[in-house]
């Protein structure tokens, strides 16, 4: 078992999802066939790290009588609904787990070694653990290596669900009888739920904060507005239904209140944003004025903290930099929904 440290922060996470559209293309023979087009989403390391597979179904009881329940449950009962290959890879994977950490991504390997299968054979158990919501997994880029593609990381369910009504329905007519021995023993006071979870709920709840991985188009696009000096015409009119877009006001407050040697290189070209939805405020500067702002942060949310107050009449509010570049990549990529909340204010 290995003690390595986790390093989260050198890996991207995502997921490849549908979008819905469909493209044609060429195979072989020359003949044309439809595919469905899909997208990479980003998805913060901390959504994975807090999501909580716990709350889907209710635990099996632990102990009675200093009987360990939990993998005979798992052998008994579970084993009738995904087959007992699954069963016997998640206490596998429980083994890699540890109190601080409910993940893993690096021992498939070992694991296919000891349970003597191949990989295509251990994705499949995988994909069945993940369909009865035993684990997630999050496919990664790693940064450090061109960010190609590595080995995904998986997160475990830490407690063995009780099965619920619609799985009990599908055991024999003897493992009910026993199913039902074992909730009057060990069970009395836990509640059988009427439908099992499945990934589709945890993948939506990942992605209700994912983020569309920026393309070589939009990439493109955003470096022709930059050659073309038009980058901050595209932001301001991509917000240009926002009112909290206080250009001018903002440049007056700069002018009066920043010294001039600050005002000249780092804000002469700025544009600022408040997203009330998060009570944020995204200041967006040229590609210098952010290199010097990444040294000095803490001084620049001094400087312009009481600006900010006195602009947008707002307290405890959060300030971000970007660059135009990165901003623009946002503002393309469609994470702009938040700003939505403009359109219709009156």
């Amino acid at each position: 078992m290995s003690e390595v440290e986790y390093k989260h922060d050198e890996f991207i996470y995502f997921v490849e999802e549908p979008t819905g559209e469909f493209e044609e293309v060429v195979v072989k023979g020359g003949k044309t066939r439809s595919r469905q087009k899909t997208e990479i989403r980003e998805i913060p390391y901390e959504d994975i790290d807090s999501l909580d597979l716990e709350k889907r179904g209710e635990q099996v009881p632990f102990v009675h009588k200093h009987v360990v329940n939990t993998p005979l449950y798992m052998l008994y009962y579970w084993s009738s609904i995904m087959g007992a290959e699954p069963c016997w890879l998640y206490l596998e994977l429980l083994t890699y787990c540890r109190e601080d950490r409910d993940f893993l991504w690096d021992k498939l390997k070992e694991i296919e070694e000891k349970m003597k299968c191949t990989r295509p054979t251990l994705n499949k158990h995988l994909q069945t653990l993940e369909d009865y919501n035993f684990i997630i997994r999050v496919r990664r880029f790693n940064k450090k290596n061109s960010n190609s593609e590595t080995t995904p990381i998986i997160k475990v369910r830490q407690s063995v669900p009780l099965l619920s009504k619609d799985q009990y329905r599908m055991l024999s007519k003897r493992n009910q009888e026993q199913h039902d021995k074992f909730m009057e023993k060990y069970g009395k006071h836990s509640n059988m739920e009427e439908f099992h979870y499945d990934a589709k709920a945890t993948k939506e709840e990942l992605l209700k904060s994912s983020t569309v991985r920026a393309t070589s188009k939009m990439h493109k696009k955003v470096d022709n507005l930059i050659k073309e000096d038009k980058a901050i015409t595209y932001i301001l009119t991509k917000l240009s239904f926002a009112e909290e877009v206080k250009q001018s006001e903002f440049h007056e407050l700069v002018e009066s209140r920043i010294s001039k040697p600050a005002r000249e290189q780092i804000y002469e070209e700025s544009v600022v944003f408040y997203d009330e939805s998060k009570n944020r405020i995204d200041v967006i500067l040229t590609d210098k004025g952010k290199s010097i702002v990444d040294f000095s942060i803490e001084q620049q949310i001094k400087n312009l903290t009481p600006l900010f107050e006195e602009l947008y009449d707002i307290a405890d509010f959060e300030i971000r930099f970007y660059s135009y570049e990165d901003y623009m990549l946002k503002l393309e990529r469609g994470l702009w929904a938040s700003f939505f909340y403009y359109i219709n204010t009156p």
